[in-house]
């Protein structure tokens, strides 16, 4: 039941936190035009003479892509005690700072569990009404051995109103590789993930 709570109750916020990733990758992307950026050594001196200079761009975005990802980990029960928790803490309290094509990387992958979020906690609803929460446990087994983050990453990429077509399938392609049975099991997963946002159980 709290587990079905938590990720719950992270629903509503949901909306909000998809806007801010949003706004971070297109941010990120007029930065990317607009300035000469690298991700090396002289990137980062480029970013911290920028942000002693007063332009606090990287430092907020960096922030906001945190504090996303940090609700994102209390929402499915983990620790931020760890050597990434502890690198999503200085990131929000704006001590460390990323290029654009990082920030970009990252803020997909945010994007990716947003969505993990927004379906398992469908997906729970539908198992618990059938099966209630007593049986939880066997719906989380389900829901992991089928929650890859690239499948939810391919996903929000397909959904993306912003890319055509072409563009589209480069990114899927270049994310998913070409191994013809690696990709039979992304789509098998997928189709797992949607029985079971549908139906709540495989």
């Amino acid at each position: 039941q709290k587990y079905r709570a938590s990720v719950t109750a992270r629903q509503p916020e949901l909306a909000t936190a998809r806007r801010n990733v949003d706004e971070v990758i297109d941010a990120a992307n007029k930065i990317e035009k607009e300035k000469w950026f690298t991700s090396g050594v002289a990137g980062a001196a480029t970013r911290k003479i920028s942000t002693a200079l007063g332009d606090t761009t990287y430092t907020q975005l960096s922030k906001d892509l945190a504090n996303v990802q940090i609700a994102n980990i209390k929402a499915q029960g983990g620790s931020l005690d760890t050597v990434g928790g502890q690198q999503l803490i200085r990131m929000a309290n704006g001590d460390e700072t990323y290029p654009p094509d990082v920030l970009k990387n990252i803020a997909r992958r945010t994007q990716a569990d947003i969505t993990n979020i927004d379906l398992q906690a469908q997906a729970a609803q539908k198992f618990s009404s059938k099966f209630g929460d007593a049986n939880m446990n066997a719906f989380k087994t389900s829901w992991g051995q089928n929650a890859d983050s690239k499948v939810f990453e391919a996903m929000n990429i397909y959904n993306d109103g912003k890319l055509n077509s072409d563009e589209k399938k480069a990114m899927i392609d270049k994310l998913l590789g070409n191994d013809p049975s690696q990709r039979k099991q992304f789509f098998q997963k997928y189709q797992n993930i949607n029985k079971l946002v549908n139906t709540g159980s495989l």
